[in-house]
C-alpha cells in the first residue's frame, strides 16, 4: 500500500496486474456455495457470542448496582452490627485530610526555612459536600460523600508523546482500562528520565478516571494495583488518591455502576466529538459510604460475583471472536487453494473458460470500436 497512514491505497496498477487461481465455473459455484454456508454458521455463532458478552455486561452492571445500593450485604448486615457508622468513618477520613494538607504545609515552609505564618491553617480548603436532596435512600448506618473528601489529591496525566520501545516507564492510556480493570495489552512508555517522573509515577490504589473518551466510554474507572512497576499514565486519564484502603475500589465501583454512569451522563460535557469530565466535576461525585468493615465485605462479594462469571466467561468469549476472525481468512484460503470443495474431472477446465472470456473480452471491445467510428463519421456529417 502507498499514502500517509490513515490514508492508504492500494496502486490501481497492482490491481490490474495480480494474479488470482482460476478454478472451473462448477467448482467456482460449488466454492461459493461451501463458502456462504459456512460464513452464515460462523456469522450464527458470532451473534451468539457478541449477546453473552452484551449479558456480560448486564449481569456486571447489576452486580455492581447491588453491591451501591447495599443489597449485596443486606443480610450480613442484620447479622453484623457495626460499632462505627459511615458518618463516623467520613469523620475519621474528613480529619486525616486536613492532618496530610497541614503536614504537607509545614513540610514546604520548612523546604523554604519559613515558619508557619499566623493563622495559616485557616487556609485549608474545606472539601466538597455532596447535595443529598435529590440522591436515595440509603441502608442504615450509611451517608453519602463525595470523592472530593475522600481524597487528597487528583492529578492529571502527561500529554508527552509515548513511544511503542519498551525500554522506558509503561504509561496507561484509556484503552487500558476495560471492563472495570487494567487491561495491560498495547502499553506505551516514556523514558525513565522524564521531566514529569517521579510527580506522575502511580501507587498501588490510585484510581484512574478516563476523563475524555466517546460518550458511551467516557467516566470508565480501574484500581492500579502495582503493576507494572514503575509506572505512569496519559493525559486522557485522571489519577485519584485515596485516604483509605478500600475507598478507591468503593469509589471505582459506584462510578462504574448504573449510578455513576447516570452521573456521568449528567455532567458530561461535549468537545469536538469527545465527551469530557474534569477533575472539579470528578471531585463532586457523590457515592454511598458503607462502614469500613461493610466495605471489605461488599468488595469479597462483588468481586467473587464478577470473577466467578465474567472474567472466565468473557475471556472465552473474546479467544472465540478472534478465533472466528482467523477462521474466515482459513476458509478463504483453504478455497483458493483448491481443498474446500471436491473437485470433478468432468468439469470444464479453467483455461477453457478463461479462452473464452477473452474471446468475449475482444469481441466487446471491437463492437466499441465500430460504435465509436459510425458516431464519428455522423459527427463529420453533421458538421458537414
Amino acid at each position: 500500500m502507498r499514502g500517509a497512514v490513515g490514508q492508504r491505497r492500494v496502486p490501481k496498477a497492482w490491481l490490474k496486474d495480480s494474479t488470482l487461481p482460476l478454478a472451473p465455473l462448477p467448482e467456482q459455484r460449488r466454492i461459493v456455495a461451501k463458502i456462504e454456508s459456512l460464513f452464515a454458521k460462523m456469522d450464527a455463532g458470532v451473534a451468539a457470542l457478541k449477546r453473552a458478552e452484551a449479558n456480560l455486561k448486564r449481569y456486571r452492571a447489576s452486580v455492581l448496582k447491588a453491591a451501591v445500593e447495599g443489597r449485596l450485604t443486606e443480610q450480613w448486615r442484620k447479622e453484623n452490627p457495626p460499632s462505627e457508622t459511615g458518618e463516623e468513618f467520613l469523620a475519621r477520613i474528613l480529619a486525616e485530610r486536613r492532618k496530610r494538607w497541614e503536614a504537607e504545609q509545614l513540610a514546604k515552609l520548612a523546604g523554604k526555612r519559613r515558619k508557619p505564618p499566623k493563622n495559616w491553617k485557616t487556609k485549608y480548603k474545606e472539601p466538597v459536600r455532596p447535595d443529598a436532596r435529590h440522591l436515595p435512600e440509603l441502608p442504615d448506618g450509611w451517608c453519602w460523600a463525595t470523592v472530593d473528601q475522600v481524597s487528597y489529591g487528583v492529578h492529571y496525566g502527561s500529554s508527552t508523546k509515548t513511544s511503542s520501545g519498551q525500554d522506558g516507564i509503561p504509561v496507561l492510556r484509556m484503552g487500558n482500562i476495560q471492563d472495570g480493570v487494567l487491561n495491560l495489552d498495547r502499553l506505551k512508555y516514556l523514558p525513565p528520565d522524564h521531566s514529569e517522573f517521579p510527580r506522575l509515577l502511580l501507587a498501588t490504589g490510585d484510581l484512574l478516571f478516563n476523563r475524555t473518551n466517546s460518550a458511551e466510554l467516557v467516566g470508565k474507572t480501574a484500581v492500579y494495583r502495582g503493576h507494572p512497576d514503575p509506572c505512569s499514565f496519559a493525559s486522557y486519564l485522571l489519577r485519584v488518591k485515596m485516604l483509605g484502603p478500600n475507598l478507591s475500589q468503593i469509589v471505582a465501583n459506584a462510578l462504574n455502576s448504573l449510578h455513576g454512569r447516570a452521573w456521568v451522563a449528567s455532567v458530561v460535557s461535549q468537545q469536538v466529538g469527545q465527551a469530557n469530565v474534569n477533575g472539579t466535576k470528578l471531585r463532586a461525585f457523590p457515592f454511598p459510604l458503607p462502614p469500613e468493615t461493610e466495605q471489605g465485605e461488599i468488595l469479597c462479594r462483588s468481586a467473587d460475583a464478577i470473577n466467578s462469571v465474567t472474567h472466565s466467561t468473557g475471556a472465552i468469549n473474546a479467544l472465540s471472536l478472534r478465533r472466528a476472525a482467523v477462521l474466515r481468512h482459513a476458509i478463504l484460503k483453504r478455497a483458493f487453494e483448491g481443498g474446500l470443495v471436491p473437485q470433478d474431472p468432468e468439469d470444464e477446465p479453467a483455461s477453457v473458460l478463461l479462452e473464452r472470456i477473452l474471446a468475449g473480452r475482444g469481441a466487446e471491445r471491437k463492437k466499441g470500436n465500430r460504435r465509436g467510428g459510425r458516431r464519428k463519421c455522423n459527427r463529420r456529417s453533421r458538421v458537414a
